[in-house]
Formats: structure tokens, C-alpha cells, sequence
């Protein structure tokens, strides 16, 4: 559909202007160049859309994508109790 209204477009553009032949071949010769980087993208487009789903994470290893909910207890913090998002931080001091 955007093609079409692409190349209605520019036949209006040259119309209006009263352009040669060739200029009109010109256009085509763009439409046609377009046309084939479009059929390019589309083809990229599918073959990603048909790579298989990313592999499972291994056994043991954390899953990157996960909220990991650590109770705080009566440990000492810094900031407001009820914030959207607490950075933990464990360190031992031996």
C-alpha cells in the first residue's frame, strides 16, 4: 500500500512538473531501486523472524532477565523503606 502511494506520488510530482520521458525513466529506474532494497529488508526481516528461540539458560547459571526479591530484614539501610527498586550490597570485612 505505501508503494502504491509512493510511486502515485511521484507520478504526481512529475505530472505537475511536465518532465520528459526521460525523467520519467528515471523515476522508474528509482522505484525499481527501492523496490529491490525493500524485497532486501523484507527477506532480512523474515529470516530473523524464523531463527529458532534463544537456548535455555544452563543448569545452575542466574537468569539475567529474573527479580530477585531479598528480604532486608533488620540489616541497616539508607533512603526510603517503601522505594520501587533497593540495591543490596553484601561485603565481608575480614
Amino acid at each position: 500500500m505505501q508503494r502504491h502511494a509512493l510511486g502515485l506520488g511521484l507520478l504526481a510530482v512529475v505530472v505537475a512538473c511536465g518532465t520528459s520521458s526521460e525523467d520519467l525513466r528515471e523515476v522508474r529506474d528509482g522505484q525499481r531501486e527501492l523496490r529491490a532494497k525493500m524485497a532486501d529488508i523484507e527477506k532480512k526481516i523474515d529470516q530473523l523472524a524464523a531463527r529458532p528461540a534463544a537456548a535455555p539458560q544452563p543448569a545452575g547459571q542466574p537468569d539475567p532477565n529474573r527479580v530477585y526479591n531479598i528480604p532486608v530484614g533488620d540489616s541497616p539501610t539508607k533512603g526510603p523503606a517503601a522505594a520501587p527498586v533497593v540495591l543490596a550490597e553484601f561485603s565481608d570485612f575480614q
